[in-house]
């Protein structure tokens, strides 16, 4: 709880988060913006790099949750990839003890820090994982 009321100490635990993920310092004097900007400029770039290695068309991570059954495959299995991750890291949480609540790069969500955990592994475990996946051309990716 201290690292998350105090602001230089939460700064400091987002850039070793950010770090963790990509294996690089960060300059110091980056914004909390500025690296949230080059996270998703990573992020955007594995994307890309996994559709390349796998031939899976990339557009991007949106969809329509309406239309599910005719989203990409890619997408369905990123989701629902994602979405067992997130399980696993919310009952890792709980069972250490910590609130899911108080997260230090997402704020405001009941899982905030399910999804900083979640994303320190989403390029090493689900977003491979589902490329490959969909590169099987399987109806039920999920």
């Amino acid at each position: 709880m201290e690292a998350y009321g105090e602001k230089t100490e939460r700064d400091r635990v987002i850039r070793k988060m950010y770090q963790f993920r990509f294996s690089e310092s960060i300059p110091i004097n980056f914004s909390i913006e500025q690296i949230r900007g080059m996270e998703g400029a990573r992020v955007r770039k594995i994307y890309k790099e996994w559709s390349e290695k796998t031939g899976v068309p990339w557009k991007s991570r949106s969809y329509d949750q309406s239309s599910w059954d005719y989203s990409d495959p890619v997408i369905r299995a990123l989701s629902s990839a994602n979405a067992y991750l997130y399980g696993l890291v919310h009952a890792a949480i709980l069972q250490t003890g910590f609130s899911p609540a108080i997260g230090f790069v997402h704020t405001g969500k009941q899982l905030s820090f399910v999804y900083d955990i979640a994303d320190l592994f989403k390029a090493e475990i689900t977003i491979p994982l589902s490329f490959e996946i969909a590169v099987e051309d399987t109806p039920n990716v999920e």
